[in-house]
């Protein structure tokens, strides 16, 4: 899998774990991509989170689907915007606009 260098950015402190998970400490985001569904434990983001590492995928994968965000990890106005724009157009049915849950986190690392 080609990764781009915007991701593998924000993913720098990515590890290498077996199918059990083993090789992951308390706190680590596990995120499985293959054929099958995508199994997510990512946290809910909204604007003013101090969610930062969290923040920089986001702002990556925006990125990825045509955003201009700084990866800076902070989830301010324009990522809020922008969060809130994909949700629109790849009709993300979400209760609260410009915050990121389960459904927009799938969305963004599927190629629907």
């Amino acid at each position: 899998m080609n990764i781009p260098e915007t991701l593998m950015t924000a993913l720098k402190g990515i590890k290498e774990v077996d199918s059990t998970g083993n090789g992951l400490d308390s706190g680590d985001v596990l995120v499985y991509v293959g054929k099958a569904d995508i199994v997510l434990d990512m946290p809910d983001l909204y604007i003013g989170t101090d969610k930062r590492y969290e923040t920089k995928v986001l702002q990556a994968l925006l990125n990825l689907n045509g955003y201009t965000l700084e990866i800076d990890g902070i989830y301010g106005t324009k990522t809020r915007n922008s969060v809130s724009d994909f949700q629109t157009r790849k009709n993300v049915n979400v209760n609260y606009k410009g915050t990121v849950g389960h459904k927009t986190w799938k969305k963004l690392l599927r190629e629907d």
